[in-house]
């Protein structure tokens, strides 16, 4: 049944990053951007937890061409985020920064277009193929070890995210890799909760929580 989990996920969620990927290339929506960059990261995180079921998954290999979309959609995204952050100051300063949102605006459209150019080489339906290779993974794995495999993965998470705070260099750098820890580890649970429901990972949430 995990097995049969563990497909249905990468299935979902490969689903719902085609629908944002092609919900940017048609409306060029700053939502169907940010929601497709949060679902790349999303199947990140699943991979990494593959990989820790059997170590024949190699998590970046299979990644890559997720990555060179996310990259991709980054460039949007990072105009879009600076563009609310102009319309924010806007409101609270009471001033008006058009010269800087015009050069905001020819920076979007240089992107947008750049990402276009991007997906008439980019053939998103491909990645699907993966299911078949994940398929083939978890054929060489059981139930009892796969348990044991993503609780030490989410405990190896929270190790991370405690060496981090307890780093003498605590600083902006820290904090950012902190903030992509959390986040896979939180995707990491979730996946963790849905595909290996009898899992019970209290022992290591308490940990986090008194560490």
């Amino acid at each position: 049944m995990f097995k049969k989990r563990l497909l249905n996920h990468y299935q979902n969620r490969f689903n719902n990053i085609r629908e944002q990927y092609l919900i940017s290339l048609i409306k060029n929506d700053v939502e169907g951007f940010h929601e497709l960059r949060v679902q790349i990261k999303q199947m990140r995180a699943y991979f990494n937890l593959l990989e820790s079921l059997h170590c024949d998954f190699e998590s970046k290999k299979h990644f890559r061409k997720y990555r060179i979309l996310f990259k991709q959609a980054g460039t949007v995204r990072d105009i879009h985020v600076q563009q609310a952050l102009v319309e924010d100051f806007e409101k609270k300063l009471n001033k008006n920064f058009i010269d800087y949102k015009q050069i905001l605006e020819q920076k979007e459209n240089k992107a947008v277009k750049k990402f276009m150019a991007f997906s008439r080489k980019f053939n998103i339906n491909v990645l699907l193929r993966k299911i078949g290779i994940i398929e083939h993974i978890l054929n060489k794995v059981s139930k009892n070890p796969s348990e044991i495999n993503a609780s030490k993965r989410f405990r190896s998470l929270i190790d991370q995210l405690i060496n981090l705070r307890n780093d003498e260099n605590y600083g902006e750098e820290i904090l950012h890799k902190m903030r992509i820890l959390l986040k896979e580890t939180r995707y990491t649970l979730e996946i963790i909760l849905e595909c290996f429901p009898e899992v019970n990972l209290n022992k290591e949430l308490n940990k986090a929580l008194r560490d």
